[in-house]
């Protein structure tokens, strides 16, 4: 796993400039050893530090595509369900393993077995499962602040989610109500959530944390799925450069 992300890295470098690469590699592989830590600084001081780890964001795009792919390919579950579980455990390891990380990877895997076996899928029991499986298996995680600002922000959106789809609106009302009001409410309640851990953990909290993850989140979001297509494309020089032109200017647009 090593080399291969070794290699990735090195496909990401050749496609993107120095800059934005260095972020892309944090956005795709978890690799932030290259990234300035002036930016590193800045992310968190505004709130948005969180986005520069690997979570339930990147593995949401990955299984996306994976799922749309493999149910066109092979519309059978019994199948589906194990290769996506395996995509994912290795996303985890090639990753690093940390801890936002495999949270949203035992996640992703109780939600993928209980549609293998056609059972309701219930996001708080997935993530009390993840919680205990990695408390089981690495107790130390407890005293990471990483655990506590992704169970924390995770909870806060699973506690509001289910409150804010069930209300039927119908027209210009439901599309303000989805594009604006529940982005805007969950952000909000998940930035609420985390405001404690943030605290002690780092002594300060942010006061810009909101709107910066309103107006930032969608950009990393975007350059995510951009970059989720580079290893690919790298092997086709004209395409793989326009993409890498892309994704490049639009990182050095997250990162100014």
């Amino acid at each position: 796993m090593r080399r291969l992300r070794g290699r990735l890295s090195d496909e990401v470098g050749k496609i993107v400039p120095e800059r934005p690469a260095e972020f892309v590699r944090a956005l795709l592989l978890g690799d932030r050893s290259g990234l300035p830590l002036s930016d590193t600084v800045a992310f968190r001081r505004l709130g948005i530090g969180h986005l520069l780890a690997l979570s339930g964001l990147h593995l949401s795009v990955l299984l996306g595509f994976v799922l749309a792919f493999f149910r066109r390919l092979c519309p059978y579950r019994a199948v589906t369900a194990p290769v996506a579980c395996l995509l994912v455990a290795a996303y985890a390891m090639l990753t690093g393993g940390s801890v936002s990380i495999l949270r949203a990877a035992l996640m992703s895997g109780t939600a993928l077995l209980s549609w293998l076996w056609g059972a309701r899928r219930d996001p708080l029991t997935a993530l009390a499962v993840a919680g205990a499986v990695l408390m089981i298996f690495s107790p130390g995680c407890a005293y990471d602040c990483a655990f506590w600002l992704s169970f924390s922000a995770t909870l806060a959106i699973l506690v509001l989610s289910p409150w804010l789809t069930h209300r039927k609106t119908n027209g210009i009302r439901r599309l303000l109500t989805e594009k604006i009001l529940f982005p805007v409410l969950l952000t909000s309640c998940a930035s609420l959530f985390t405001l404690l851990p943030t605290a002690l953990f780092f002594g300060r909290i942010s006061t810009v944390s909101i709107p910066a993850n309103l107006l930032i989140a969608p950009m990393v979001e975007l350059c995510l799925i951009l970059s989720l297509f580079l290893p690919l494309l790298g092997a086709i020089p004209a395409f793989g450069s326009f993409v890498g032109f892309v994704v490049g200017k639009w990182a050095s647009l997250t990162l100014d």
